[in-house]
């Protein structure tokens, strides 16, 4: 499940950044202490509105014209989905249009280790580093 929760946050950001010359994507991966695992993916791409942050997780909803970016529109509340499912939480953060996006996740208590293969086996490019930017040209 952590396979699609991460490929439908990586195929995000490959669309929202296209238009970038070189799109940035950092993913972080740290023990929290209290609710698990925090884990994050963080672009530098077309980011959204924070007053309409609402609508990012409503099934069918979108903030861009289909012909703009294309896709279905169920990929994020897919991923809140699965996440609240196994005990966790979803949010998303940023400061406005063109200045990127960030998700971040709780996932239940487990050694970090082991996510951590989740997440080098769902994105194999990034490294073994717990926190990992890759570079990517548009």
């Amino acid at each position: 499940m952590l396979k699609i929760v991460l490929g439908n946050l990586m195929r995000n950001v490959a669309k929202f950044t296209h238009h970038n010359a070189l799109a940035r994507v950092r993913v972080g991966l740290r023990d929290d202490g209290r609710s698990g695992v925090r884990i994050s993916v963080q672009d530098n791409g077309v980011g959204f509105d924070p007053a309409r942050a609402d609508q990012l997780f409503r099934p069918i909803s979108r903030l861009y014209a289909r012909d703009d970016y294309a896709g279905s529109g169920i990929g994020l509340s897919i991923v809140q989905r699965i996440v609240e499912r196994h005990g966790g939480t979803v949010q998303t953060t940023s400061d406005g249009a063109g200045m990127g996006v960030c998700f971040e996740f709780t996932l239940a208590q487990a050694p970090v280790s082991q996510h951590a293969v989740a997440i080098v086996g769902a994105a194999p490019s990034l490294s073994e580093q717990p926190d990992s930017v890759v570079a990517v040209p548009g």
